[in-house]
């Protein structure tokens, strides 16, 4: 029998988030939310680079460092 599940999710896919430890605070997109049992990771993607995050890493405004 299919198990039903509820997640919530701190971005969507086409947010603009920045990575909290990035010194240079740029801007990266959301491409992809990747489920698995580890928790959710987020695809997102800086120019052609492209990088898996957990949302504790991630933060919706700039950093102050």
């Amino acid at each position: 029998m299919p198990k039903k599940i509820r997640i919530e999710l701190d971005y969507d896919i086409g947010d603009f988030v920045y990575l909290v430890t990035d010194t240079d605070q740029q801007r990266r997109q959301v491409i992809a939310i990747i489920i698995n049992p580890n928790g959710v990771l987020y695809r997102c993607m800086l120019g052609i680079e492209e990088s898996c995050h957990y949302a504790i890493e991630l933060s919706g405004e700039k950093q102050v460092i």
